[in-house]
Formats: C-alpha cells, sequence, structure tokens
C-alpha cells in the first residue's frame, strides 16, 4: 500500500555536504520514525557524501526511536571520516538532548 505522504526531508547537496531540514514536520514521532531512518540512512549512503547538516529549526519534539536514527547517521558518517552536525536546535530537543547524554555526541550548533 502506497502513501501519498510527503518526504519529510529537504536535502540540498554541495559536493561531499549535505543539508537536510525537516521544512514540513514539528514532530518527529514514532509514526514517521521509519521512514525518517530509511531517508537518513539513505541520505548517508548516497556517493561523495560525507558531512550532513540537519537543520532542527521546525522540530519541536523527538522521540527515542528517531533519536537512534540520529546515532545510526552519526556512527556511519564517522566511520567513513565524516560528521554529523544538527543546527538551529530547539530548546525543547535540546533539552531531550541533554536527558540521554546525546549533546556529548552529537555536534550541536
Amino acid at each position: 500500500m502506497s502513501t501519498n505522504a510527503p518526504e519529510p526531508l529537504d536535502v540540498t547537496r554541495d559536493g561531499d555536504r549535505t543539508t537536510a531540514r525537516f521544512a514540513r514536520l514539528t514532530s518527529l514521532n514514532e509514526y514517521h520514525a521509519d521512514q525518517i531512518g530509511k531517508q537518513l540512512l539513505a541520505l548517508a549512503d548516497a556517493p561523495g557524501t560525507k558531512f550532513i547538516t540537519l537543520d532542527l529549526a521546525n522540530v519541536e519534539y523527538v522521540t527515542s526511536t528517531v533519536l537512534g536514527h540520529l546515532v545510526a547517521l552519526n556512527k556511519r558518517l564517522q566511520t567513513s571520516g565524516g560528521r554529523l552536525t544538527l543546527e538551529n536546535v530547539r530548546p525543547a530537543v535540546r533539552d531531550i538532548l541533554k536527558v540521554t547524554l546525546l549533546d556529548q555526541v552529537l555536534d550541536l550548533r
């Protein structure tokens, strides 16, 4: 069964740098977690991708499943000498990252 749900990420590429923005989602919850995880890993697997910046300006909430996807993406990029950066992190999401200690693992800007 196919859905007409929009892709959760708007992606732009510039050489080995990819920027992705959650333009249409404010809550990265279980409903979207699988789709988000697949799209994030596809970003990392794209030829030539080394650095990914996720713009979280619109994101107000993140579930543990999505946090797991972020950690997996970070690990995949690090193994190939790359880096994941999270930018424009809202206070509520920053608090979640701090409580889970992921603020010490992920690069927040």
